[in-house]
């Protein structure tokens, strides 16, 4: 009988270290997903990466809720498409139509749909916006 009180009491207590560690993620409302990310990015004043090789752009702010990345630029004249990344936690909002709002880890919206974007930071493969509304 001891045995067994003895496995209960420690698979009670495996279980109840388990969650001690775990962190939950964060809350996504209805229509938001989470951005793809680069853990490796450092913010400064005005959410701008602090390691940041800025060039100059000319493209729109596209999304789409059905594309694996969802949110990502399109150049003004050619029509390419830019890949993004955004610092761990922004996420994006999809209203009615082709509305959309880009949202920092606060919550705060950072970008608009259809904003247009002049200027960004070039990483390994993909551009971080530097472009942000407050």
């Amino acid at each position: 009988m001891r045995g067994v009180f003895y496995l209960a009491a420690t698979a009670l207590l495996a279980a109840s270290c388990a969650g001690a560690g775990a962190t939950s993620a964060p809350t996504l409302g209805p229509n938001e997903y989470t951005l793809p990310s680069d853990p490796g990015m450092v913010l400064g004043p005005g959410e701008t990466p602090l390691a940041c090789a800025g060039v100059g752009l000319d493209a729109v702010l596209k999304a789409s809720p059905s594309d694996p990345r969802k949110v990502w630029l399109a150049d003004a004249i050619t029509g390419s498409r830019i890949e993004l990344v955004w610092p761990p936690g922004f996420t994006v909002r999809f209203g009615q139509g082709t509305a959309f709002d880009v949202l920092n880890a606060a919550g705060k919206i950072t970008i608009v749909g259809g904003s247009h974007v002049s200027g960004a930071c070039v990483g390994a493969d993909a551009y971080w916006l530097d472009t942000v509304v407050q």
